[in-house]
């Protein structure tokens, strides 16, 4: 790209330059903003200092004006690069205000220093608008920071004309804590809306007890969850959280409240599952700026009075759906491409992921066809992932695949076998295309068990003409209903009556769960758990981290590596999770271990949705606390649901937390 110099301020030192060269693909103006005051805002600048040619990112925040007019900037990491000869001139982007609120003009090289100090924008253009020599819009913003709350309480102030107290809604914004542009527009939102409902927003809400039931409390009374859905807010673990709990409360009431209105801010790429499975069948409301928060307020005013969400045309949802594209590393270091984001399945090609002895159990198995495997892992240790390749291989082997994951069946269906046998069945049809009606199976007068089976046989065994590899998610989800022992039996009985007929060998069945075959079925006869192959999926080890480590462009050292995995424990998503922050410049690798248990850290979204299921459970939460304490868990019942949740660990002949961040965290935070 080439360009010329068409304008020169001698002093500011600034030059305008005329482009004269073609614009690359995609590219378009950043926005210039301004500010009486960006005192503490963070900002983020690129530049090219000596040996970088590719460029760098520095980040830090901003203080207050000098008496020039410039603004004094700083870094706040211990390391990673800062402002450096090699950014002068570069753009200075306003985290807060999202724009461009100055240009880099010097910066102070002392080590121990670390400060620079930008040209603010209306400052370095300032004469040439207002002789008409160049035209630029500069928007005028003042985020109102000082108003924030603790947290937000639901406001009784009085309400406007034309609304009366029959009206009033209580309302939930759920959003991602710390991300851009999602806190922005969650407290426009509130700010208009709570003048006519109650409205609930956790912004700087201290974590603790407090903060656990208050958050329970607010989801189970609230009429309408408004999840706010970002490129940073569609992977936090906390809004999946609220978007489940209120799908589930919706479902196991007759009032189907909360309805959930979810809106894509700035956001077009497909929903990761299970947010896909909650949220694709409902209507979405689109935010692409802040130009269209009138309009936002407008539709969701219209939808609490009993509309709905434009968004609702199938067709008109997938026209707008993009891909979502990795972020670059900018180092010099190593050039890898595009990072893959630890959020959710990862891709069957994937560079980043780590073959564990279970894959190779697992590609044996489906190769050889008329098999019977268990996945057995706590939460995020990479299952979903594992399936996504058995189901592509035993799709490339001509094979039909259905996947049911038990985390979406309602509290209704477990309590009532009729209900639940017959729907599994309209599951597994709706999957396959079948026709045949369901009920078709149960006019014998036959029970749920053989009526099922019934259906299985006739209808998708046999009326397909390739085999059936048949994937369960999360079958936890039986324990505690009551008739468990007749389904788990039933898998069993299918597993057998591959000796005997025929069209049973055609049957695959996968089944994933993450706590203790003998909790889910007492009667060993009966299990489908100890037949066929078990796999079980383990932490990553030094040497697999260190790997991980290389495939990232070893954004840490040996040393550094060595106490990541001592710090995590090789928990596989955490990993992950470090690498790619610290690769892609969120983090620098000694500030992700000064920040590993921050509220608003690395992991505080992950942190954070542990503590809220606490709040669910006090008797898990006292049974953490005992296992911290005292390295032991008295009730074996309460030992496996924490195992399975991905928190506890048998080490030797006591149990531990998992990992040292879990130790440290749920210490500090239990113990109030």
């Amino acid at each position: 790209m080439t360009a010329r110099v068409f304008l020169w301020d001698s002093v500011c030192d600034v030059a305008a330059l005329e482009i004269t060269g073609d614009l690359p693909a995609g590219a378009q103006p950043a926005p210039l903003v301004s500010s009486p005051d960006l005192w503490k805002h963070d900002f983020r600048a690129f530049g090219f200092p000596a040996g970088f040619p590719n460029g760098v990112w520095a980040a830090g925040r901003i203080l207050g004006r000098e008496a020039t007019g410039w603004y004094q900037i700083e870094d706040t990491k211990q390391t990673g690069y800062f402002v450096q000869p090699g950014f002068s001139g570069g753009a200075v982007w306003d985290e807060a205000l999202q724009g461009v609120v100055g240009l880099v003009m010097a910066a102070d090289t002392r080590e121990e220093t670390r400060a620079a100090f930008t040209l603010p924008v209306e400052k370095a253009l300032g004469g040439w608008r207002n002789q008409g020599l160049i035209q630029a819009e500069i928007l005028e913003k003042n985020l109102p920071t000082e108003r924030l709350r603790l947290y937000y309480p639901t406001q009784t102030s009085a309400l406007p004309a034309g609304v009366d107290e029959a009206g009033r809604k209580k309302i939930f914004i759920s959003y991602k804590r710390g991300a851009l542009p999602d806190e922005a527009l969650a407290l426009a939102l509130y700010e208009t809306l709570s003048a006519e409902h109650e409205v609930f927003i956790d912004k700087i809400m201290p974590v603790g007890a407090d903060w656990r039931g208050r958050i329970q409390r607010e989801l189970e009374s609230c009429d309408f969850l408004i999840p706010l859905l970002s490129t940073s807010s569609a992977h936090s673990e906390m809004v999946e959280y609220e978007v489940s709990a209120a799908h589930h409360l919706a479902r196991s009431r007759e009032s189907g409240l909360p309805r959930i209105l979810p809106v894509r801010a700035a956001y077009t790429a497909p929903f990761d599952y299970p947010l896909s499975a909650y949220l694709n069948p409902l209507n979405w409301a689109l935010w692409r700026s802040e130009a269209d928060t009138p309009a936002l307020i407008a539709e969701l005013r219209t939808v609490i009075r009993g509309g709905e969400l434009r968004l609702a045309d199938l067709r008109e949802k997938q026209a707008l759906l993009q891909p979502e594209r990795g972020l670059p590393r900018p180092t010099a270091s190593a050039d890898i491409g595009q990072m893959e984001r630890p959020d959710g399945t990862m891709e069957v090609e994937s560079r980043f992921y780590l073959e564990r002895p279970g894959d190779a159990i697992c590609q044996r198995e489906i190769a050889r066809g008329g098999a019977t495997l268990v996945i057995k892992a706590p939460r995020q240790m990479g299952k979903s992932s594992l399936l996504v390749r058995a189901a592509a291989q035993a799709r490339s082997l001509g094979r039909a695949v259905t996947f049911l994951d038990f985390q979406l069946l309602d509290q209704a269906m477990l309590n009532d076998p009729a209900r639940f046998f017959q729907g599994f069945c309209r599951w597994i049809a709706d999957e396959l295309d079948l026709d045949e009606p369901v009920e078709t199976a149960w006019q014998s007068g036959l029970g749920h068990v053989q009526s099922a089976t019934r259906y299985l046989r006739r209808y998708a065994l046999k009326g397909l003409e390739q085999p059936l590899t048949l994937v369960m998610d999360e079958v936890d989800r039986m324990l505690g209903c009551p008739f468990r022992s007749d389904f788990f039996g039933m898998l069993r009985s299918w597993h057998n009556n591959r000796a005997t007929a025929p069209e049973w060998r055609k049957l695959d069945l996968i089944l994933v769960i993450s706590t203790e075959p003998y909790l889910l079925i007492d009667d060993l006869k009966q299990s489908p758990f100890n037949v066929g192959e078990v796999i079980r999926l383990d932490d990553f080890s030094l040497a697999q981290t260190a790997d991980l480590n290389d495939r990232h462009g070893a954004p840490f050292s040996p040393p550094q590596i060595e106490r990541l995995h001592k710090l995590l424990g090789g928990h596989p998503y955490l990993t992950r999770r470090a690498l790619y922050d610290v690769a892609v410049g969120m983090e620098s690798a000694e500030g992700l271990f000064t920040r590993a248990t921050d509220e608003n850290g690395p992991f505080g979204d992950h942190l954070r949705r542990h503590l809220a299921r606490f709040a669910e459970r006090p008797d898990l939460a006292r049974a953490m606390l005992q296992v911290i304490r005292r390295q032991a868990c008295e009730d074996d019942l309460l030992y496996h649901r924490l195992h399975g949740a991905g928190l506890v660990n048998h080490a030797a002949d006591c149990v531990a937390p998992r990992c040292e961040l879990y130790a440290h965290y749920f210490k500090e935070h239990l113990d109030k």
